[in-house]
């Protein structure tokens, strides 16, 4: 069947509105460290989306957003070992007493320490971390006898045998080591919207108290992201799990049938969701195992929990750290108002794009066979009929002699109604994918003046204000997460359980 692929071109087009938005951040007054704050937050958000890839993946987004009605994302920080390290230098303060004399200017180390030393330190210094008080500070004189930091009350100038000196501690920072940490980065996925679940009954997605997210996961990702309990997850088919039709739209978007044959893969459940939506029994287990622990209880009851689990495998799970928000953000191209699955521009396309594909198959089919003429060539004639050519000469016996004469139809391949109905429908893909104008290089017929081809490119334009104005918000959403994110370095989720 012949396909005039006007549905794919609609949707480029619309989807090439949604580019990126500029982000304007604006300090609450004119001190200094709201204004920096706000230079920081619009440089901030590029260097961001450098990081986690978003600018490579905003035309998707883009697309997925205008197919399904309903684009998503999921911002997180990933501490995985792919990420690379970070080596951090580990110091400790020493302190070694001090004399200073006023009349020649001198300082010099005294010769003991009180009580302090140690095989490691030598005398004189205080090591570890522990910081000296402010009031120790009585120390030996070189007959062992203790003094107070009075003037005229302590030993003798080494250099010129003075009594006008005063002790004091000389604190340094010495090396004790390092400690290397997962260095971490920002991590941005467009998700298809098969593999999200949401509450039937929430007015908006990006307010909704509960997110439920299943993919596909290799074997071998999982267990370096989570080390310690991967170990017992177990590889399964796309056929064993019951979503056998939803991993079959997931294969459309994510992966093909070869890859999943040769790979072991797993289905991964997360879950994120305020403390209101899970059950009392289980709210009441998690009170009871933090026990006496009140700042994580209240972190919880205010931010709520994630989980991810695979196989019957506890992965990972805790508060959310995350500020109280989802690390998904949603997209949408037109608000439904019974559904918070918002509809795409595909709804309306397809049926368009299907007529269209019959009507040209029916066209071509009509130039294939009718388009050139017919000889109704009867059997009771001795003549060799025309080969085809427009030169061939064809004779015939005029006088009959009881033999009919052969007749030439002329050819008509299909009506003109035909393409008609194929120009309205092409004119209703423009209307209704929001093509028809002057921006997209239709000259408007009648009109001729600069001021009328401007008058109706801005009326043009008005019929995709509202797809960008919520296109907009998704991106202001994800950008004050992305902004939490990499304010925390990390923090965002406690891996440590």
């Amino acid at each position: 069947m012949p396909v005039t692929n006007h549905f794919a071109r609609t949707i480029n087009a619309n989807a090439s509105q949604l580019g990126k938005v500029t982000v304007i951040a604006t300090p609450n007054d004119e001190s200094d460290a709201n204004r920096r704050a706000a230079e920081y937050a619009e440089k901030a958000v590029n260097a961001a989306d450098l990081e986690s890839g978003f600018d490579v993946l905003r035309p998707l987004l883009g697309k997925h957003t205008v197919l399904w009605g309903i684009g998503c994302t999921k911002d997180v920080y990933d501490l995985n070992a792919t990420a690379g390290q970070i080596t951090v230098k580990q110091n400790t303060v020493v302190s070694t007493w001090m004399l200073a004399c006023a009349s020649c200017g001198k300082t010099s180390t005294l010769p003991g320490d009180p009580g302090k030393s140690s095989d490691s330190a030598p005398l004189g210094t205080v090591s570890g971390n522990a910081r000296p008080s402010d009031s120790d500070t009585t120390v030996p004189n070189q007959q062992g006898q203790s003094f107070t930091d009075q003037p005229n009350q302590g030993m003798k100038c080494p250099e010129c045998g003075s009594n006008e000196t005063k002790q004091y501690q000389k604190k340094r920072i010495v090396p004790e080591g390092q400690k290397t940490f997962r260095k971490g980065r920002l991590r941005t996925e467009v998700i298809p919207i098969f593999e999200v679940y949401l509450p039937r009954d929430c007015r908006n997605p990006n307010l909704s108290p509960c997110v439920l997210h299943r993919y596909r996961r290799k074997l071998s990702a999982l267990r370096q992201s989570y080390p310690k309990r991967a170990n017992g997850v177990q590889a399964q088919a796309p056929s064993d799990v019951h979503e056998i039709y939803l991993e079959a739209l997931r294969a459309l978007v994510n992966y093909n049938y070869q890859n999943e044959q040769t790979v072991d893969t797993t289905t991964v459940t997360e879950i994120w969701c305020q403390w209101n939506e899970l059950p009392l029994a289980i709210q009441q287990k998690l009170d009871a195992y933090w026990g006496d622990d009140a700042d994580t209880i209240d972190d919880a009851h205010n931010a709520g929990i994630f989980m991810v689990w695979s196989t019957g495998v506890m992965l990972d799970w805790g508060v959310n750290r995350h500020g109280g928000d989802m690390p998904f953000t949603f997209y949408l191209w037109d608000l439904d108002p019974a559904s918070c699955y918002p509809k795409g521009g595909g709804v309306d396309l397809v049926p368009l794009q299907k007529r269209l594909n019959r009507l040209d198959s029916l066209v071509e089919l009509g130039l294939m066979t009718n388009a050139a003429g017919k000889w109704l060539w009867p059997n009771t004639q001795t003549q060799e009929p025309p080969s085809g050519s427009p030169t061939d000469l064809v004779r015939y016996d005029p006088i009959g002699e009881g033999k009919n004469k052969p007749e030439f139809v002329q050819p008509s391949p299909f009506h003109e109604v035909v393409m008609a109905l194929r120009q309205a429908i092409i004119q209703d893909f423009q209307m209704i994918g929001n093509t028809l104008g002057v921006q997209e290089g239709i000259q408007p017929q009648g009109v001729k003046s600069f001021r009328g081809i401007a008058y109706l490119g801005a009326k043009a334009q008005e019929q995709t204000n509202s797809q960008r104005s919520l296109w907009e918000m998704g991106n202001q959403i994800r950008y004050r997460k992305v902004l939490k994110l990499a304010a925390t370095d990390g923090t965002m989720r406690d891996r440590s359980r």
